[in-house]
């Protein structure tokens, strides 16, 4: 199974859980980092912020850390994944976000895997306001999925966007071919 699917049907089962024992323990898997990762482009006019990542983000990455490896097949490692994420805020909206996160912008310049589809979905087809896009590749056998989740705030007239890193480690020879060309 494409994995990068795999991880976009996750998540987008997660956004409808609303399972509330989920919401009780630590995310010692999940730490915010101060800055990008230098495979990822950063746009114009992003400012550091200090906001929180709201409640429905932490359920989505603490449920799919907790479980993307069982989307594996059975000689397929099954150690559960790790992950970074890093906050920001920019005058941009969210479909400014789409237009930049564009899977050929993505493959030039982090070296993330082509899709032949968008790679962002319109958040209300996820159960919030804005964009959600998802990238991944396969680098030294470990598995990198980015997600990059842009929300508009009304009040301050910006929007603020959730960079989500992950990481697993792969066995040589198990992955499937997650390329899309």
């Amino acid at each position: 199974m494409n994995k990068l699917m795999s991880l976009a049907l996750l998540l987008a089962l997660v956004l409808g859980c609303r399972t509330i024992s989920t919401l009780t323990g630590s995310d010692t898997n999940l730490k915010k980092v101060g800055d990008l990762w230098s495979d990822v482009p950063r746009m114009d006019g992003l400012v550091s912020s200090e906001a929180d990542m709201p409640m429905f983000i932490k359920i989505l990455m603490r449920t799919a850390l907790n479980n993307l490896y069982r989307l594996n097949s059975n000689n397929e490692d099954k150690t559960p994944a790790t992950g970074d994420w890093a906050v920001f805020s920019t005058p941009k909206t969210s479909d400014d976000v789409r237009n930049f996160c564009t899977n050929e912008r993505m493959t030039t310049f982090g070296n993330w895997e082509t899709n032949k589809n968008s790679t962002c979905l319109d958040g209300k087809q996820q159960g919030f306001s804005g964009v959600m896009c998802v990238f991944g590749k396969t680098v030294n056998n470990k598995f990198i999925g980015l997600m990059i989740i842009a929300t508009p705030d009304e009040k301050k007239k910006d929007t603020t966007l959730f960079f989500v890193r992950v990481e697993r480690e792969e066995k040589p020879g198990t992955q499937p071919n997650t390329n899309n060309k």
